[in-house]
């Protein structure tokens, strides 16, 4: 049998390989990344990247 293509709270789909979160209606929360999978990495990352002199400054920036 194979895994259901959206989580039965409608907040996920699965992809093939990974689940991923769907459209978000409404407005977000303060903390709205902290639902998302593997968050923690993600942010701690950013972070990381962003302790890097120049090149890590412009990717916090968002360019």
């Amino acid at each position: 049998m194979s895994p259901a293509l959206i989580s039965p709270d409608g907040r996920w789909w699965w992809d093939g390989a990974r689940w991923r979160s769907r459209l978000v209606e409404g407005e977000l929360d303060l903390f709205w990344f902290t639902s998302s999978p593997d968050w923690f990495g993600r942010v701690a990352l950013t972070g990381l990247i962003g302790l890097i002199p120049i090149i890590g400054t412009i990717n916090l920036f968002g360019w």
